[in-house]
């Protein structure tokens, strides 16, 4: 694959094939994302026991400018991680391990990008006193990004900036990136070597504004999310070290990683 490896759209590609129009790819879209409401109020009554926080937290979800924005952008696979992502959570926090691996195994497959997000779900088992299933996830989440980037796409680099049969993304973070052939290591250099240019990055005027858009409509909930907030860390790095305007905005796609 020259951009992304999506399996995921193989996943729903029967029922596009009883209709295959735009408006099927996008209903099926719409209907999927809504489905995160469920492990949202399991999680919600569980933690708070109280139906009504549930039915409150669900409201909120249902409304959320962010997932309006990331819907109504086209069909795109990103979007699909968010009900495996919220479900995976769930069954972390109830042990139900056979279930948790089933759904880690569609958020895998819903892009290659996802591996990583995965170990951050990891580390959230570990800290949950999950110590074998959270890594057991980081190791299955960084062998299968390998597997796919070594084998089914053209470029094995994360950013893909040494292939001509790919497609770059270091355009993405071209201000962390001052040389393009450098890719993930440019990036790692700038965070290592020069970490006030780094906060310059994360506190540009519109990702502020962008990220008091996200938590706004929330209450500011994440920030209160205990040991769940170490899987925002990768949506933060995503998101805030971004030099593209549209990673940054809540009429993308992008933000459905955090």
């Amino acid at each position: 694959r020259s951009a992304h490896f999506d399996p995921i759209i193989a996943v729903f590609s029967p029922i596009y094939m009883l209709n295959p129009r735009a408006e099927t790819l996008l209903v099926l879209q719409s209907v999927w994302l809504a489905t995160a409401a469920a492990p949202l109020y399991l999680l919600a009554t569980r933690r708070l026991q109280n139906p009504w926080f549930g039915v409150l937290l669900v409201a909120l979800y249902v409304l959320y400018p962010a997932l309006h924005g990331v819907n109504l952008f086209d069909f795109h696979s990103l979007t699909m991680v968010v009900p495996s992502l919220t479900w995976a959570i769930y069954f972390i926090d109830v042990g139900a391990r056979w279930r948790y691996w089933l759904v880690l195994v569609l958020m895998l497959v819903t892009r290659e990008d996802m591996s990583l997000l995965a170990c951050f779900v990891g580390a959230y088992a570990m800290l949950q006193r999950r110590p074998i299933t959270g890594l057991v996830t980081v190791v299955v989440a960084l062998a299968y990004l390998a597997f796919v980037k070594l084998e089914m796409m053209n470029d094995s680099g994360l950013m893909m900036a040494g292939g001509k049969d790919s497609m770059s993304y270091v355009f993405f973070y071209e201000d962390m990136i001052p040389h393009e052939s450098e890719g993930l290591k440019g990036l790692i250099i700038s965070l290592v070597t020069n970490p006030g240019f780094v906060i310059k990055v994360l506190l540009m005027e519109k990702k502020v504004f962008f990220t008091l858009a996200l938590l706004g409509p929330l209450l500011f909930l994440p920030l209160i999310a205990g040991r769940k907030a170490v899987m925002m860390v990768y949506g933060l790095i995503f998101l805030g070290l971004a030099s593209r305007r549209h990673v940054y905005s809540l009429h993308f796609q992008y933000s459905s990683v955090l």
